[in-house]
């Protein structure tokens, strides 16, 4: 299970919200919460904030981007407002193994490289 999936069936059970209630709430199947709440689907960008709003909670939370249920974090620096992509990018990656985190991980490193030599180059 991922730390998404985790904080999404976590706020559900203090809320004794069950997968076939949220779907009530967001219209979102109880197939489809249910398998974003065991992890073994990524949550589209949409169905995330959809879930968020009727739990209550940010979907910056759930992704894991705040500390605070709120959206807000610990240390008291302004939040940082979450792209859609960057969101998207962060529901796919924390469904993937740890062995497929760090190859992409690798990969996004490469490409800086390259960005950066290319970047250089043309200075």
């Amino acid at each position: 299970m991922s730390d998404v999936s985790e904080r999404l069936s976590e706020i559900m059970r203090e809320k004794h919200i069950s997968c076939r209630k949220l779907s009530d709430m967001t219209g979102i199947t109880k197939s489809s919460v249910n398998n974003y709440a065991n992890g073994s689907r990524p949550i589209p960008l949409d169905k995330l904030q959809q879930m968020a709003n009727a739990l209550g909670v940010s979907a910056a939370w759930i992704i894991g981007w705040a500390d605070n249920r709120d959206g807000s974090n610990n240390d008291e620096q302004p939040d940082q407002e979450i792209k859609p992509l960057e969101a998207e990018f962060i529901s796919s990656f924390t469904s993937l193994s740890r062995q497929n985190q760090v190859f992409v991980l690798k990969m996004i490193q490469e490409l800086l490289e390259t960005q950066s030599r290319a970047s250089d180059s043309q200075e």
